[in-house]
């Protein structure tokens, strides 16, 4: 009997990919397009290189938007970046305004629940 793998990580909300490059197309491939088919309701990775010092004011601000403001997946990302931007300035981000989103972006967080 075959198994249906089409949902296998239904239960993930969110998923985020904290490494360089995880946004990439290899041969017409990529995490969030795969994820997102096996169920997952709303994935993050980036395309470009990621810098330690602006990584961590993006983590804070996305995390902080998603718990302590209730902000969906894509408003959180966004902000994040905004705050990047205003500690770093535009050309300056460290790769993190090359943030991508797989399957919804107005998935929250808060209250707690499983993906659907």
């Amino acid at each position: 009997m075959a198994t249906n793998t089409s949902t296998q990580l239904h239960y993930i909300r969110l998923m985020v990919f904290w490494a360089c490059d995880t946004a990439a197309t290899v041969n017409g491939v990529s995490f969030l397009s795969v994820v997102a088919s096996k169920g997952v309701d709303s994935a993050v990775a980036w395309t470009g290189t990621l810098y330690t010092d602006q990584g961590r004011v993006w983590n804070r601000a996305f995390f902080g938007g998603l718990v302590y403001d209730g902000y969906s997946v894509g408003t959180a990302a966004a902000y994040a970046n905004n705050q990047v931007i205003a500690q770093y300035g535009v050309g300056n981000q460290g790769g993190m305004n090359t943030w991508q989103i797989g399957g919804s972006s107005s998935v929250t967080i808060i209250p707690a629940q499983y993906g659907s």
